[in-house]
Protein backbone atom coordinates (compact mmCIF):
# COMPACT_ATOMS: atom_id res chain seq x y z
CA UNK A 1 0.00 0.00 0.00
CA UNK A 2 1.34 3.36 -0.88
CA UNK A 3 0.47 6.59 0.46
CA UNK A 4 1.28 9.81 -1.08
CA UNK A 5 2.18 13.32 0.58
CA UNK A 6 2.24 16.59 -0.94
CA UNK A 7 4.05 19.62 0.19
CA UNK A 8 5.09 23.05 -1.31
CA UNK A 9 9.06 23.65 -1.31
CA UNK A 10 10.09 27.06 -0.22
CA UNK A 11 11.80 29.36 -2.26
CA UNK A 12 15.19 29.87 -1.94
CA UNK A 13 18.23 32.62 -2.94
CA UNK A 14 20.04 30.01 -4.48
CA UNK A 15 20.78 30.47 -8.13
CA UNK A 16 20.35 26.90 -9.17
CA UNK A 17 18.68 24.07 -7.91
CA UNK A 18 19.85 22.64 -4.66
CA UNK A 19 18.86 19.16 -3.70
CA UNK A 20 18.94 19.64 0.01
CA UNK A 21 14.97 19.84 0.66
CA UNK A 22 14.88 16.26 -1.27
CA UNK A 23 18.03 14.63 0.73
CA UNK A 24 16.45 15.72 3.75
CA UNK A 25 13.68 13.55 3.69
CA UNK A 26 16.68 10.37 3.07
CA UNK A 27 14.68 8.27 0.41
CA UNK A 28 15.83 5.89 -1.62
CA UNK A 29 14.58 7.79 -4.86
CA UNK A 30 14.87 10.96 -4.99
CA UNK A 31 13.38 12.99 -8.67
CA UNK A 32 12.96 16.61 -9.94
CA UNK A 33 11.54 17.76 -12.89
CA UNK A 34 12.28 21.42 -14.16
CA UNK A 35 13.87 22.78 -17.26
CA UNK A 36 17.18 23.01 -18.52
CA UNK A 37 20.04 24.31 -17.20
CA UNK A 38 18.62 24.81 -13.52
CA UNK A 39 20.86 22.95 -12.13
CA UNK A 40 19.12 19.14 -11.67
CA UNK A 41 21.81 17.16 -12.82
CA UNK A 42 24.71 18.85 -11.14
CA UNK A 43 24.35 18.80 -7.63
CA UNK A 44 23.78 14.29 -7.61
CA UNK A 45 26.86 14.18 -9.90
CA UNK A 46 28.80 16.71 -7.44
CA UNK A 47 27.91 14.51 -4.85
CA UNK A 48 28.98 11.28 -6.48
CA UNK A 49 32.22 12.76 -7.56
CA UNK A 50 32.95 13.54 -4.20
CA UNK A 51 31.61 10.25 -2.66
CA UNK A 52 34.49 8.56 -5.11
CA UNK A 53 37.19 10.35 -2.08
CA UNK A 54 35.56 7.91 0.29
CA UNK A 55 35.68 4.69 -2.05
CA UNK A 56 32.10 4.66 -3.60
CA UNK A 57 31.30 4.66 -7.46
CA UNK A 58 28.28 5.55 -9.07
CA UNK A 59 25.82 4.85 -12.21
CA UNK A 60 25.07 7.21 -14.30
CA UNK A 61 22.44 6.48 -17.01
CA UNK A 62 21.79 7.95 -20.40
CA UNK A 63 19.03 7.01 -23.05
CA UNK A 64 21.14 5.53 -25.91
CA UNK A 65 24.86 4.41 -26.68
CA UNK A 66 25.35 7.35 -28.98
CA UNK A 67 25.62 9.74 -25.79
CA UNK A 68 28.14 7.47 -24.70
CA UNK A 69 29.88 7.65 -26.81
CA UNK A 70 30.19 11.62 -26.99
CA UNK A 71 31.01 11.44 -23.47
CA UNK A 72 33.83 9.25 -23.69
CA UNK A 73 35.47 11.69 -26.24
CA UNK A 74 38.62 12.80 -25.50
CA UNK A 75 38.98 10.62 -22.47
CA UNK A 76 35.43 12.75 -21.02
CA UNK A 77 36.41 16.22 -21.33
CA UNK A 78 32.60 17.06 -21.72
CA UNK A 79 31.32 14.93 -19.19
CA UNK A 80 33.81 16.81 -16.65
CA UNK A 81 32.78 20.05 -17.99
CA UNK A 82 30.18 20.69 -15.37
CA UNK A 83 32.44 20.05 -12.36
CA UNK A 84 35.23 21.93 -14.08
CA UNK A 85 32.91 25.26 -14.66
CA UNK A 86 32.20 25.00 -11.04
CA UNK A 87 35.57 25.10 -9.46
CA UNK A 88 36.31 28.16 -11.97
CA UNK A 89 33.39 30.07 -11.24
CA UNK A 90 33.88 29.85 -6.91
CA UNK A 91 35.97 31.48 -4.78
CA UNK A 92 39.33 30.25 -4.45
CA UNK A 93 39.01 28.38 -1.35
CA UNK A 94 36.12 26.07 -2.61
CA UNK A 95 38.26 25.22 -5.84
CA UNK A 96 41.08 24.89 -3.92
CA UNK A 97 38.90 22.06 -1.88
CA UNK A 98 37.74 20.87 -5.36
CA UNK A 99 41.49 20.36 -6.51
CA UNK A 100 41.67 19.08 -3.33
CA UNK A 101 39.38 15.80 -3.88
CA UNK A 102 40.30 15.69 -7.40
CA UNK A 103 43.59 15.05 -6.49
CA UNK A 104 43.08 12.19 -4.06
CA UNK A 105 43.76 14.33 -0.28
CA UNK A 106 47.34 15.91 -1.06
CA UNK A 107 47.15 18.74 1.32
CA UNK A 108 48.60 21.10 -0.41
CA UNK A 109 47.21 22.36 -3.70
CA UNK A 110 48.92 24.25 -6.45
CA UNK A 111 46.43 27.53 -6.96
CA UNK A 112 48.16 28.80 -9.99
CA UNK A 113 48.10 24.80 -12.27
CA UNK A 114 45.79 24.81 -15.03
CA UNK A 115 42.48 23.48 -14.39
CA UNK A 116 42.77 21.44 -17.12
CA UNK A 117 46.11 20.21 -16.35
CA UNK A 118 44.61 18.82 -13.48
CA UNK A 119 41.66 17.04 -15.12
CA UNK A 120 44.31 15.52 -17.39
CA UNK A 121 46.02 13.99 -14.89
CA UNK A 122 43.37 13.04 -12.53
CA UNK A 123 40.39 11.73 -14.57
CA UNK A 124 39.75 9.60 -17.41
CA UNK A 125 36.29 7.99 -19.14
CA UNK A 126 36.89 5.56 -21.40
CA UNK A 127 34.09 2.87 -22.84
CA UNK A 128 31.72 4.03 -20.22
CA UNK A 129 34.00 3.65 -17.54
CA UNK A 130 34.93 6.40 -15.18
CA UNK A 131 38.40 6.84 -13.88
CA UNK A 132 39.88 9.02 -11.37
CA UNK A 133 43.71 8.84 -10.06
CA UNK A 134 43.68 5.48 -11.75
CA UNK A 135 40.58 4.09 -9.98
CA UNK A 136 37.38 3.12 -11.61
CA UNK A 137 35.01 5.42 -9.20
CA UNK A 138 31.82 5.19 -11.95
CA UNK A 139 29.97 3.87 -14.97
CA UNK A 140 27.97 5.15 -18.24
CA UNK A 141 25.54 2.56 -19.11
CA UNK A 142 22.84 3.07 -21.68
CA UNK A 143 18.69 2.04 -21.88
CA UNK A 144 19.59 1.15 -25.38
CA UNK A 145 22.07 -1.56 -24.69
CA UNK A 146 19.91 -3.29 -21.43
CA UNK A 147 21.45 -6.55 -22.42
CA UNK A 148 24.84 -5.67 -21.10
CA UNK A 149 23.19 -4.03 -17.93
CA UNK A 150 21.82 -7.42 -17.28
CA UNK A 151 24.77 -9.08 -17.42
CA UNK A 152 27.11 -6.60 -15.65
CA UNK A 153 28.18 -7.13 -12.04
CA UNK A 154 28.73 -3.60 -10.99
CA UNK A 155 31.14 -3.44 -7.74
CA UNK A 156 29.36 -3.46 -3.99
CA UNK A 157 30.51 0.02 -3.54
CA UNK A 158 27.76 1.27 -6.12
CA UNK A 159 26.33 4.17 -3.41
CA UNK A 160 24.64 6.66 -6.32
CA UNK A 161 22.32 5.83 -9.59
CA UNK A 162 21.83 8.92 -11.40
CA UNK A 163 19.12 8.69 -13.95
CA UNK A 164 19.20 11.82 -16.91
CA UNK A 165 15.73 12.05 -18.42
CA UNK A 166 13.94 9.32 -17.05
CA UNK A 167 11.11 10.72 -18.96
CA UNK A 168 11.92 9.85 -22.51
CA UNK A 169 11.05 12.20 -25.27
CA UNK A 170 10.02 9.66 -27.38
CA UNK A 171 6.20 8.61 -26.15
CA UNK A 172 5.81 5.30 -27.45
CA UNK A 173 5.26 1.65 -26.25
CA UNK A 174 9.76 1.61 -25.21
CA UNK A 175 8.92 4.19 -22.71
CA UNK A 176 7.11 1.42 -20.64
CA UNK A 177 10.28 -0.57 -20.28
CA UNK A 178 12.01 2.06 -17.93
CA UNK A 179 10.33 1.00 -15.16
CA UNK A 180 11.36 -2.68 -16.08
CA UNK A 181 14.94 -1.62 -16.62
CA UNK A 182 15.19 0.05 -13.60
CA UNK A 183 14.00 -2.64 -11.31
CA UNK A 184 16.27 -4.63 -12.93
CA UNK A 185 19.08 -2.46 -12.75
CA UNK A 186 18.78 -2.43 -8.99
CA UNK A 187 18.60 -6.03 -8.97
CA UNK A 188 22.14 -6.29 -10.40
CA UNK A 189 23.67 -3.83 -7.94
CA UNK A 190 22.15 -5.87 -5.15
CA UNK A 191 18.56 -7.28 -4.44
CA UNK A 192 19.27 -7.13 -0.50
CA UNK A 193 20.84 -3.87 0.00
CA UNK A 194 19.75 -0.43 1.68
CA UNK A 195 22.45 1.38 1.35
CA UNK A 196 22.40 3.57 -2.32
CA UNK A 197 20.78 6.57 -3.96
CA UNK A 198 18.55 6.59 -7.11
CA UNK A 199 18.49 10.65 -8.39
CA UNK A 200 15.92 10.89 -11.69
CA UNK A 201 16.28 13.65 -13.86
CA UNK A 202 13.70 15.35 -16.58
CA UNK A 203 13.76 18.56 -18.42
CA UNK A 204 9.75 18.25 -19.05
CA UNK A 205 6.84 16.82 -17.01
CA UNK A 206 4.81 14.51 -19.69
CA UNK A 207 1.15 13.16 -18.21
CA UNK A 208 1.33 10.28 -20.16
CA UNK A 209 4.54 9.00 -18.97
CA UNK A 210 4.82 5.41 -17.95
CA UNK A 211 7.05 5.45 -15.33
CA UNK A 212 5.99 8.78 -13.71
CA UNK A 213 2.56 6.67 -13.88
CA UNK A 214 4.14 4.30 -11.57
CA UNK A 215 5.67 6.45 -9.45
CA UNK A 216 2.45 7.88 -8.61
CA UNK A 217 3.47 11.48 -9.82
CA UNK A 218 1.28 11.81 -13.02
CA UNK A 219 -1.11 14.41 -10.48
CA UNK A 220 2.11 16.21 -9.49
CA UNK A 221 1.58 20.23 -10.38
CA UNK A 222 3.69 22.96 -10.70
CA UNK A 223 5.90 23.97 -6.99
CA UNK A 224 4.46 20.38 -5.59
CA UNK A 225 6.74 17.49 -4.04
CA UNK A 226 5.59 14.54 -3.58
CA UNK A 227 6.79 12.02 -0.92
CA UNK A 228 5.36 8.75 -1.62
CA UNK A 229 5.63 5.78 1.31
CA UNK A 230 5.38 2.59 1.49
CA UNK A 231 5.17 0.03 4.85
CA UNK A 232 8.28 0.97 5.58
CA UNK A 233 8.42 4.66 5.09
CA UNK A 234 9.03 6.57 2.69
CA UNK A 235 10.37 5.84 -0.42
CA UNK A 236 10.40 8.63 -3.34
CA UNK A 237 11.02 12.32 -3.20
CA UNK A 238 9.72 14.17 -6.35
CA UNK A 239 9.67 17.34 -7.02
CA UNK A 240 8.40 19.37 -10.25
CA UNK A 241 10.45 22.45 -9.77
CA UNK A 242 8.91 26.06 -10.35
CA UNK A 243 11.27 27.89 -12.27
CA UNK A 244 9.32 31.42 -11.11
CA UNK A 245 11.46 30.17 -7.59
CA UNK A 246 14.62 30.91 -9.41
CA UNK A 247 14.25 34.70 -10.67
CA UNK A 248 17.97 35.78 -10.76
CA UNK A 249 18.70 32.39 -13.06
CA UNK A 250 15.63 33.61 -14.88
CA UNK A 251 17.15 36.89 -15.81
CA UNK A 252 20.60 35.87 -16.74
CA UNK A 253 19.10 33.26 -19.26
CA UNK A 254 16.61 35.62 -20.49
CA UNK A 255 19.24 38.12 -21.35
CA UNK A 256 21.58 35.60 -22.62
CA UNK A 257 21.84 35.35 -26.54
CA UNK A 258 19.79 32.16 -26.45
CA UNK A 259 17.18 33.54 -24.06
CA UNK A 260 16.84 36.33 -26.30
CA UNK A 261 16.78 34.11 -29.72
CA UNK A 262 14.19 31.64 -28.23
CA UNK A 263 11.96 34.30 -26.90
CA UNK A 264 12.21 35.84 -31.31
CA UNK A 265 11.07 32.50 -32.28
CA UNK A 266 8.33 32.21 -30.21
CA UNK A 267 10.38 29.16 -28.14
CA UNK A 268 10.98 30.99 -24.97
CA UNK A 269 8.57 28.88 -22.93
CA UNK A 270 10.02 25.28 -23.62
CA UNK A 271 6.75 24.15 -20.72
CA UNK A 272 4.04 25.48 -22.59
CA UNK A 273 3.15 22.23 -24.30
CA UNK A 274 3.61 19.94 -21.21
CA UNK A 275 0.40 18.99 -20.11
CA UNK A 276 -0.80 18.43 -24.04
CA UNK A 277 -1.28 14.54 -23.35
CA UNK A 278 -2.98 14.89 -20.71
CA UNK A 279 -6.71 13.06 -20.51
CA UNK A 280 -9.75 15.24 -21.09
CA UNK A 281 -12.65 14.63 -18.24
CA UNK A 282 -14.98 13.01 -20.79
CA UNK A 283 -11.65 10.38 -21.46
CA UNK A 284 -11.60 9.14 -17.57
CA UNK A 285 -13.05 6.45 -16.23
CA UNK A 286 -15.66 8.20 -13.43
CA UNK A 287 -15.05 7.58 -9.40
CA UNK A 288 -18.37 5.51 -9.55
CA UNK A 289 -18.20 3.27 -13.19
CA UNK A 290 -21.36 2.06 -14.57
CA UNK A 291 -21.72 -1.75 -14.59
CA UNK A 292 -20.02 -3.25 -16.82
CA UNK A 293 -18.78 -6.48 -17.91
CA UNK A 294 -15.17 -7.99 -19.53
CA UNK A 295 -14.55 -7.24 -23.27
CA UNK A 296 -11.40 -8.76 -23.45
CA UNK A 297 -7.68 -8.48 -22.40
CA UNK A 298 -5.56 -6.85 -25.18
CA UNK A 299 -1.45 -7.64 -25.41
CA UNK A 300 1.15 -6.21 -26.92
CA UNK A 301 4.78 -5.29 -27.07
CA UNK A 302 5.71 -6.39 -23.52
CA UNK A 303 2.39 -4.98 -21.97
CA UNK A 304 -1.91 -5.67 -21.22
CA UNK A 305 -4.52 -3.84 -20.99
CA UNK A 306 -8.21 -4.88 -20.29
CA UNK A 307 -11.28 -3.39 -21.73
CA UNK A 308 -14.75 -3.52 -20.45
CA UNK A 309 -18.14 -2.62 -21.80
CA UNK A 310 -20.84 -0.82 -19.86
CA UNK A 311 -24.10 -2.73 -19.18
CA UNK A 312 -25.94 0.12 -21.48
CA UNK A 313 -23.08 -0.53 -24.31
CA UNK A 314 -22.36 3.52 -24.20
CA UNK A 315 -18.88 3.41 -22.70
CA UNK A 316 -16.19 1.40 -23.00
CA UNK A 317 -13.42 1.55 -20.10
CA UNK A 318 -10.34 0.41 -20.68
CA UNK A 319 -8.15 -0.08 -17.75
CA UNK A 320 -4.88 -1.94 -15.93
CA UNK A 321 -4.73 -5.72 -16.77
CA UNK A 322 -4.41 -7.17 -13.21
CA UNK A 323 -3.95 -10.27 -14.24
CA UNK A 324 -7.16 -11.86 -13.55
CA UNK A 325 -9.69 -13.73 -16.44
CA UNK A 326 -7.19 -15.51 -18.09
CA UNK A 327 -9.87 -16.68 -20.96
CA UNK A 328 -10.71 -14.03 -23.46
CA UNK A 329 -6.76 -12.58 -23.71
CA UNK A 330 -6.55 -11.42 -27.69
CA UNK A 331 -3.87 -10.45 -29.88
CA UNK A 332 -4.28 -8.14 -32.98
CA UNK A 333 -0.18 -9.27 -33.63
CA UNK A 334 1.00 -12.37 -34.16
CA UNK A 335 4.19 -11.98 -32.78
CA UNK A 336 2.18 -11.91 -29.36
CA UNK A 337 0.91 -15.06 -29.48
CA UNK A 338 1.15 -17.27 -26.25
CA UNK A 339 -0.07 -19.84 -24.80
CA UNK A 340 -2.93 -18.16 -23.35
CA UNK A 341 -3.37 -15.68 -26.09
CA UNK A 342 -5.54 -15.80 -28.94
CA UNK A 343 -4.38 -14.08 -32.40
CA UNK A 344 -7.93 -12.01 -33.74
CA UNK A 345 -6.77 -9.94 -35.66
CA UNK A 346 -10.58 -8.48 -36.67
CA UNK A 347 -10.61 -7.26 -33.17
CA UNK A 348 -8.47 -4.25 -34.44
CA UNK A 349 -11.03 -2.46 -36.25
CA UNK A 350 -14.21 -3.05 -34.11
CA UNK A 351 -11.59 -1.42 -31.23
CA UNK A 352 -10.78 1.38 -33.79
CA UNK A 353 -14.16 1.94 -34.24
CA UNK A 354 -15.31 2.28 -30.72
CA UNK A 355 -12.59 4.58 -30.06
CA UNK A 356 -13.44 7.30 -33.06
CA UNK A 357 -16.83 7.07 -31.40
CA UNK A 358 -15.09 8.46 -28.63
CA UNK A 359 -16.74 6.45 -26.16
CA UNK A 360 -13.73 5.27 -24.17
CA UNK A 361 -12.68 5.93 -21.14
CA UNK A 362 -9.41 5.40 -19.36
CA UNK A 363 -7.63 4.49 -16.07
CA UNK A 364 -4.97 6.91 -17.01
CA UNK A 365 -3.08 8.31 -19.34
CA UNK A 366 -0.21 6.18 -19.09
CA UNK A 367 -3.07 3.47 -20.15
CA UNK A 368 -4.08 5.30 -22.72
CA UNK A 369 -0.73 4.94 -24.49
CA UNK A 370 -0.53 1.37 -23.83
CA UNK A 371 -3.83 1.39 -25.91
CA UNK A 372 -3.12 3.78 -28.70
CA UNK A 373 0.67 1.81 -29.14
CA UNK A 374 -1.02 -1.45 -29.28
CA UNK A 375 -3.65 0.26 -31.86
CA UNK A 376 -0.89 2.01 -33.72
CA UNK A 377 -2.70 4.46 -33.22
CA UNK A 378 -0.48 7.96 -33.80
Amino acid sequence: MFKVRIIHPRPTSDLYYNWNKADSYNTPLRGAIGKRGIGKTFGPFKKAILGAIKGFAFIYVVENKEQVKTLAQDRGVKFFEAIKQYATEHPTTHKGLLYKHLIEGTSSVDEDEELDDIFKTTTQLKGGTIRLNDKNIGYIIAWDDFANIKRNNFPKNIRYILIDEFMPEQTDINSVKISRKITSLLQSIGRTRNDFTVYLMSNALRRTDALLDRLKCSNIKLGEAYIVSDDYGPLLYMEYIDPNNFKKLNEIQDSSIAGRVAKLLDEDNLDKNIFRDELKDNEIIPSEPKPCSLLCCLHGEGSSIRISITKDHNDVYVMEDYGQNVKKRYCIDKRFIAPAVIFVPDYKDYLLGLYNRGIMKFQSANIKLIFKAILNIK
